[in-house]
């Protein structure tokens, strides 16, 4: 009667997260021996299948590139070839970009949120989210060219911030997701670039352990993150997503020439 209840109340997606917490809580109790039996019966209850997430190709990210402003450019690349949440690029400080060494990464360390108009900075829920990741070659003199336009000297500086000077969590969200329209992708949200990401990764012969390295997502079997991480935080994998978009640039210099 409750299930039933709720399903006319609010979405499928909410009742099913409803029910598998419930379900949780009386599998408990059942361990706990505080009832012998659970009462959730329903097959297939706390079961949801989501809508496919949205991915830009290549060609869309460099259109995508090209259609926000310049001191947002860098910021919808670095979340669509990285993998990266827009609250952790955004919390990202100059000391947290290596890209000097022949192993180019990022460090993700902390992140940002806005709450009631002003900006909280947080470390990253879990330890997964604490990680290093490999910038692929391309997008190192992106990164370079925003750093001498837009952000400010010093180590502690924020890279991406709005022409005031606060982060950019919530203005670049705005600015990509003009772009997006701009190029006939309304489907997609900045949030989904690091989707777009993570699937490129992927097809490029990224392992699991690479994929949850790069998004800092936790697992029940830890060791399948920690202990047997590489040195290189994924080098080839971010040099051949480098390579296939160079090819992707080149062939459309040729084009256009």
């Amino acid at each position: 009667s409750w299930y039933n209840d709720l399903s006319n109340r609010t979405g499928e997606a909410a009742l099913k997260r409803a029910y598998r917490t419930l379900s949780a809580i009386m599998g408990q109790a059942v361990n706990d021996e505080i009832i012998s039996l659970s009462p959730c019966k329903i097959k297939n209850g706390g079961k949801f299948k989501g809508a496919e997430r949205p991915v830009l190709s290549i060609e869309e990210l460099d259109s995508l590139a090209l259609s926000v402003p310049e001191r947002y450019s860098a910021l919808a690349q670095v979340l669509a070839w990285l993998a990266v949440r827009p609250g952790e690029a955004c919390a990202l400080r100059r000391s947290d970009m290596n890209l000097d060494s022949g192993n180019p990464t990022i460090t993700i360390r902390r992140r940002i949120s806005t709450k009631t108009g002003t900006f909280a900075f947080d470390t990253p829920k879990t330890e997964a989210g604490k990680r290093t990741i490999s910038v692929p070659p391309h997008l190192v003199p992106i990164i370079r060219d925003h750093l001498l336009k837009f952000t400010s000297l010093g180590d502690d500086s924020i890279v991406f911030t709005t022409s005031s000077g606060n982060p950019a969590v919530d203005a670049g969200a705005r600015k990509i997701k003009q772009g997006l329209i701009a190029i006939g992708r309304s489907d997609v949200r900045a949030y989904d670039l690091r989707h777009t990401g993570q699937t490129l990764a992927a097809e490029n012969g990224a392992s699991l352990r690479e994929l949850m390295h790069r998004m800092g997502h936790s697992s029940p079997n830890a060791s399948l993150i920690y202990q047997h991480r590489t040195q290189d935080h994924g080098r080839e994998t971010a040099n051949r997503l480098s390579e296939k978009a160079n090819n992707v640039y080149q062939l459309k210099s040729i084009k256009a020439g």
